[in-house]
């Protein structure tokens, strides 16, 4: 049939699915067959197309890795928290200003802005939670490396209540920083090139550069110093003896004159034992002709010899204290005095 076949309208309906505007017109079978062509090589050219686009990202999705994503996200998450940070800056800096700005009259006005700035703290604060959310939400990814954050915290925190355990009883103490650190004073003789010592008075005598002192020569020397002691025993006596001086003295002058009285009585006694002392062993020295004698016999010529030169009242009170602490050595002996 080489003829051209003509259809109803009706007829063309069916295989093509499609109506034209023109009313009662006729179409030929070939142009129809044509365009059914057409459209089916239009729709295998797009699905082509389609699976290569899908090829092609996929392709994209897999040369990427999973640091590369780790950084971007990271920053994305960074330039958010700039971005809040920079707001938050910016409204303290405008809270300084407006602080500096007031009087000493605007003092009413404080208490009604009170609420303002708690207002305005607690906007801060979401707005800080905000851009927490909005890091947190960039992607399913991210939440896993707040995942990885979170666990270290956990860790540190283990780490921090481990090394708060008690510590074993043997093991070195730690001084607390609290704890104030002892001054260190100065000493007068370590410290030769400062001025502050450099020009006080120094006595040569107890340099340790001249050597030992000799304190037999020093005594000798200075012998006479015991005449004013003996004059100042004299007058303090007087003094406390005059009730018509006493009575127009303090109870604390008094106890004070007492004081000095009887440490320069003590000061004497222990100058004139010394003397003895030394005039004792010098003595034995010449009479045996030994240059060294041993502690334990020098001990014991010493008491003989302040034993022989006490007077009657003198030996009786040291014979006392004798018997004082031998009764008290076997008092200590007993069996009943350790019990406990």
């Amino acid at each position: 049939m080489s003829g051209r076949v003509k259809f109803s309208r009706n007829q063309i309906s069916k295989k093509s699915g499609k109506y034209n505007s023109k009313n009662d017109e006729d179409f030929d079978l070939d142009d129809i067959l044509r365009k059914d062509s057409n459209s089916k090589k239009i729709g295998s050219k797009r699905g082509r197309n389609d699976n290569n686009e899908d090829d092609d990202d996929d392709d994209e999705m897999s040369t990427l890795s999973f640091g590369a994503l780790s950084t971007a996200q990271k920053k994305i998450y960074e330039m958010d928290k700039k971005k809040s940070q920079s707001k938050l800056k910016k409204k303290q800096d405008t809270r300084q200003k407006s602080k500096r700005q007031e009087t000493p009259e605007d003092s009413e006005s404080e208490d009604n802005n009170g609420s303002d700035s708690d207002s305005d703290s607690d906007a801060d604060s979401d707005s800080e939670s905000d851009s927490e959310d909005s890091g947190s939400d960039i992607g399913g990814e991210d939440v896993f490396f707040q995942e990885t954050k979170s666990s270290k915290l956990k860790n540190d925190k283990r780490k921090g209540k481990e090394e708060n355990k008690k510590r074993h009883k043997h093991a070195p103490t730690e001084t607390s920083s609290k704890r104030r650190v002892g001054v260190v004073r100065e000493i007068p003789g370590l410290l030769e090139g400062n001025l502050k010592y450099s020009k006080k008075y120094k006595d040569i005598r107890f340099d340790a550069t001249y050597g030992k002192i000799n304190e037999g020569e020093i005594r000798k020397n200075y012998k006479f110093l015991d005449d004013y002691r003996n004059d100042e025993i004299n007058q303090i006596n007087s003094v406390l003896k005059d009730k018509k001086i006493t009575s127009n003295l303090t109870n604390y002058q008094i106890d004070e004159l007492d004081y000095q009285l009887k440490s320069t009585k003590s000061k004497l006694d222990s100058l004139k034992n010394k003397d003895l002392e030394r005039k004792i062993v010098k003595d034995y020295k010449a009479e045996t002709g030994k240059e060294f004698i041993k502690r334990g016999d020098k001990r014991k010529l010493i008491q003989i010899a302040k034993f022989e030169n006490m007077k009657g009242q003198q030996r009786e009170k040291a014979m006392e204290r004798k018997r004082k602490r031998r009764l008290g050595k076997e008092f200590k002996q007993f069996d009943f005095n350790n019990r406990k």
